[in-house]
């Protein structure tokens, strides 16, 4: 091949995988990857239209298809059932193409020119079966906004049950309070949504509801088959209720609403027709379960909580206004003309008034607070899928449900947790044979739990499977430029290397790894949420991951430092301890700057003066105060003047001025009524030498 071909065959490759990934999150009546879908394969035209070309014809004739199939979409503004499908069958062709350019064999035509009549080589893509009549759903948000919304609220509720009790419903059919719950779920979907007039919701809670009554009845018994229905089904209604919820926050006129609900009601009246013939073999019978499973560690019935619905945007308005109020009543207790009264009573009062505050504002934190049950719950239908693509057995044991966190962290966390419990059942719990052949039991454990410690949330995922292997992880690091092969660096510092953007061990790139995307972003929303993750593994026997995150994100409990005439809050949760440096403990290595020796560790050097342009009359480390504060398993020590002391403070944004410095994270009104800047030490530690000389 000449030096286009291999360029092309490349760029086709690393295409193909990204385009591949943007698919898998792509959704019929969403844009989600369209515009990134769009950009990649201007990618690949701009690189055919540079120069000369040695690929065949038969290519660039697919390569054309490929871009009717995308302005189909761009132009429809969303994807369509058929163009989506078509498409992924499109990149399918394009990831053969590599191959086919290195191996110089015949490249594959992409026969059709559009998304309803697309085939590749001799097999034709099947067209989506014509929609039933009433299957489209358009919303009328000038007189039903409002009950619509009290809909969506309540289906996301009943969702979130009717997928936890399947998940206990498999491993007990027999239980009849959990299927009892689940048949008044459904019925409660056909109810709201007949009254509604959301035919398509109602047509398809209606068969579930038959369903679920059959089972309730004994007339038929649960097996693998009616499990899958079930969630396919619960899936379905999500769908339907997450486009009507889209359609609510929107500003545009609605749209029809249209998902193919044909097929999964035919399949629903199938297994009403009859038994199937794969059910459940029980444990206690001394043989295993036909299919592969996930075990919750909780087999009792749903529980319904008495509540009162409030509008979120009005309990953060009556948060906010309590830190304001905290704030207030500092300034009044500091007050110096007040404090100069002499009269035990006003005092008397004062501590009254400060113990009231402080009450109020405990009661009003808990107003947002949650507790992780939803989301770990979540995790039970993760692992049961995820195991049965890759054919494990897997068991997921759940403690520290009632754990409570703030609201907007428990909705922040949710995504992390799926890629983590995602990889510990792809990556870490070994297949049944192999368990076996270490003289391990053939079903993995992942325990997910929940905690308090000093202050803060504790979520660890522990699982008993291979480990990380550090050989390996060494090798593909070494390889990507990450590390150099002569490093030095102790373990620890080696497996966060998995963090790394792009980085993967998996030998192959599969619908669930191998493109090193999930880990990054695990970490990167954690760093989000102030908080830290730590990995400890022993090769062989299992890994665990400890994330440890702040009970809210309105209020942060702060150091408050003195540098010049300036004042900073930096958080306890980054700080591992602070000391007045000896001079023997301070030096400077050429092109590396400032560094201080630290328990026979040595520590890069910052001076909070430089980096935010302050003028201090302290500039000698050994008269100062080093505070060393960690992130991502870096460390840095951290030069201010002196410590003021340590509050709890209540975070405020910063305007449009300072968004553009990284390294303030925001800023908190101190008990004088002057501003405190609170510094983000994630930031900081990651900030070069050019970056904080000019960080102000």
């Amino acid at each position: 091949m000449d030096n286009f071909s291999v360029d092309a065959s490349q760029l086709i490759s690393r295409n193909s995988e990204k385009l591949a990934m943007e698919l898998v999150f792509a959704e019929v009546g969403s844009d989600n990857g369209l515009l990134p879908i769009n950009s990649l394969l201007a990618e690949l035209e701009d690189l055919v239209s540079a120069g000369p070309s040695t690929l065949p014809a038969g290519f660039l004739a697919g390569l054309t298809s490929g871009r009717q199939l995308v302005d189909e979409c761009l132009e429809a503004g969303t994807f369509q059932p058929n163009s989506l499908a078509a498409l992924r069958a499109w990149v399918q062709w394009l990831q053969s193409i590599h191959d086919a350019i290195t191996t110089e064999a015949t490249i594959p035509l992409w026969i059709g020119v559009g998304p309803l009549s697309c085939s590749v080589g001799d097999g034709s893509l099947p067209s989506t079966p014509p929609s039933e009549p009433g299957e489209s759903i358009l919303l009328n948000l000038a007189n039903d906004a409002d009950l619509l919304k009290e809909f969506v609220s309540e289906s996301m509720e009943h969702l979130q049950n009717i997928e936890a009790g399947v998940l206990i419903l498999e491993l007990n059919p027999k239980d009849s309070s959990t299927l009892a719950s689940i048949f008044r779920a459904f019925h409660t979907f056909k109810g709201g949504s007949g009254f509604l007039n959301l035919a398509p919701i109602n047509q398809l809670a209606h068969e579930l509801e038959s369903l679920l009554d059959l089972l309730r009845q004994e007339k038929l018994q649960v097996n693998v088959e009616i499990i899958s229905l079930i969630l396919d089904g619960g899936d379905m209604l999500k769908r339907f209720i997450t486009a009507i919820d889209r359609q609510l926050c929107s500003n545009n006129a609605p749209e029809p609403i249209q998902f193919e609900t044909s097929s999964l009601k035919a399949r629903i009246r199938n297994s009403m027709a009859g038994p199937g013939e794969e059910e459940f073999i029980f444990q206690g019978d001394g043989s295993e379960r036909v299919n592969q499973q996930v075990k919750s560690n909780s087999g009792k019935a749903l529980h319904q909580y008495a509540s009162v619905k409030v509008p979120i945007e009005k309990l953060d308005s009556l948060v906010d206004l309590v830190g304001e109020m905290v704030i207030a009543q500092s300034l009044v207790a500091q007050d110096q003309q007040l404090k100069s009264i002499a009269s035990s009573q006003l005092t008397r009062n004062l501590t009254q008034l400060s113990r009231i505050t402080k009450e109020l504002q405990k009661t009003a934190m808990s107003l947002r607070m949650v507790p992780v049950r939803a989301v770990f719950q979540k995790m039970n239908r993760v692992v049961r899928d995820v195991a049965a693509k890759t054919g494990k057995e897997v068991e997921l044991i759940l403690s520290g449900e009632e754990t409570e966190l703030d609201r907007t962290i428990v909705e922040e966390i949710s995504d992390p947790l799926i890629h983590m419990i995602r990889n510990s059942v792809d990556h870490g719990i070994e297949l049944p044979n192999a368990r076996v052949a270490t003289g391990k039991n053939k079903k993995g454990v992942i325990h997910l739990k929940a905690f308090h410690r000093g202050g803060n949330i504790i979520i660890q995922i522990l699982d008993d499977g291979a480990g990380l292997c550090k050989k390996r992880i060494e090798e593909k690091a070494i390889t990507s430029g990450l590390i150099k092969p002569d490093h030095n660096l102790p373990d620890k510092e080696i497996y966060s290397l998995i963090f790394a953007p792009g980085f993967s061990t998996a030998e192959r790139v599969t619908d669930l790894s191998g493109r090193g995307v999930g880990m990054d972003v695990v970490r990167r929303n954690i760093d989000k949420m102030r908080g830290k993750i730590e990995i400890s593994t022993l090769e062989g026997k299992g890994t665990t991951f400890t994330i440890s995150l702040p009970l809210t994100l309105a209020i942060i409990d702060g150091l408050i430092v003195q540098v010049g005439h300036h004042r900073y809050i930096i958080p306890t949760l980054s700080i591992r301890e602070s000391f007045r440096p000896e001079p023997d403990q301070i030096f400077t290595l050429q092109e590396k700057g400032e560094m201080i020796s630290v328990r026979d560790q040595i520590i890069p050097l910052l001076r909070l003066s430089d980096c935010f342009g302050v003028t201090t009359s302290i500039t000698n480390p050994a008269e100062a105060i080093v505070l060393v504060v960690e992130s991502s398993n870096e460390r840095r020590c951290i030069m201010v003047d002196r410590l003021l002391g340590k509050q709890e403070v209540v975070i405020k944004s910063l305007g449009e001025t300072f968004q553009s410095n990284d390294a303030l994270a925001g800023a908190a009104i101190l008990g004088d009524g002057l501003v405190g800047l609170i510094v983000d030490a994630d930031a900081l530690v990651h900030l070069n030498k050019r970056q904080y000389a000019h960080a102000a």
